[in-house]
């Protein structure tokens, strides 16, 4: 694409990425999957689920 000047211009794009695990193995490996999901993201309770911090 080319600007009023002639000089290339690049236009960003948002991408919408949908993530979407298969929690039906997840549950059935780790019964509490959905307990430890929730207090980790919405409770802020990270420090007594099995979770482990990846950043």
């Amino acid at each position: 694409m080319q600007g009023i000047s002639g000089e290339c211009v690049m236009k960003p794009q948002i991408l919408e990425v949908n993530f979407s695990p298969d929690c039906t193995w997840a549950c059935l490996c780790h019964p509490g999957f959905y307990d430890y999901m929730f207090q980790t993201l919405f409770l802020d309770e990270a420090d007594q689920c099995l979770v482990t911090q990846v950043s």
